[in-house]
This record gives C-alpha cells, sequence and structure tokens, in this order.
C-alpha cells in the first residue's frame, strides 16, 4: 500500500452525558468513514490529531500503526 498524503478525522457522534467527542484518523480515501470529518493534508498535523486522548487511529486502513511511529 502507498503511503497516505492525505488523513480525514472523523468526529463521531457522542451519546448524551459523554464529556469528550471521540475522532479516528483514517487515511483520507478509507472506505469505512461514515461520520462528518476535516480533511489533513499534512503529517504532522495528522499525528497530533492522533496522539489526543480521545483519538485513536483507524485498524481498517492502518493508520492507528502508520501514524503511531
Amino acid at each position: 500500500m502507498e503511503p497516505a498524503r492525505a488523513w480525514a478525522v472523523e468526529y463521531e457522534r457522542h451519546y448524551a452525558g459523554a464529556t469528550v467527542q471521540r475522532t479516528t484518523v483514517h487515511r483520507s480515501d478509507c472506505w469505512s468513514i461514515q461520520g462528518r470529518s476535516e480533511d489533513i493534508t499534512d503529517e504532522h498535523e495528522a499525528r497530533a490529531a492522533m496522539a489526543k486522548t480521545s483519538a485513536r487511529g483507524c485498524t481498517l486502513c492502518g493508520t492507528d500503526q502508520s501514524l503511531a511511529r
């Protein structure tokens, strides 16, 4: 798989009473993005988005591994 050049931060729907909105960082071409998302073209910004405590990388498109380095 070719290295990503763009990413998407997906803002997940949160339940009533939640204090933090969870986010998932995907490759921009990931098929599993379902909700509202924001495009990022800078790898440093994508890493910073994933470093937040309420964020995680997508296991389907591999950002959980590729941005964790």
